[in-house]
C-alpha cells in the first residue's frame, strides 16, 4: 500500500482470517466492499495464485493481476482484491 489508511488486511501467514477495521466510518455498502476486497486477497493466497513475500507482489495467475485501468481507478492498491471487487461489484465501493 502506498500512503493512506488501511481499512483491511489479509496476511499470507493467516489468509483464512482477513481483518477489517473495527472503526471504519463509511457506509454499510463500503464495509461490504472492503470484505469482498479482502476475500479476493485471501482467495489469491489460499489458491497459491498470489504471494507478497518480502513485500514483493508475485502473481502466479495473470487473471488475478489488476489491469492498468483497474490500477488507475484504485490508485493505491494493486492486489487480487482489486480484481475480485471489480468482478463482484463492478467498481470500487467505499
Amino acid at each position: 500500500m502506498r500512503g493512506g489508511v488501511a481499512f483491511g488486511l489479509t496476511t499470507r501467514g493467516d489468509p483464512q482470517h482477513p481483518f477489517l477495521a473495527n472503526d471504519y466510518g463509511g457506509s454499510a455498502q463500503g464495509l461490504y466492499g472492503l470484505f469482498i476486497h479482502e476475500l479476493g486477497n485471501a482467495l489469491g493466497f489460499l489458491t497459491w495464485k498470489y504471494d507478497d513475500a518480502g513485500g514483493v507482489k508475485t502473481f502466479y495467475d495473470e487473471n488475478i493481476r489488476p489491469t492498468a485501468e483497474q490500477q488507475r481507478r484504485w490508485e493505491t492498491d494493486n492486489d487480487p482484491g482489486v480484481v475480485f471487487e471489480d468482478c463482484v461489484l463492478g467498481r470500487m465501493v467505499r
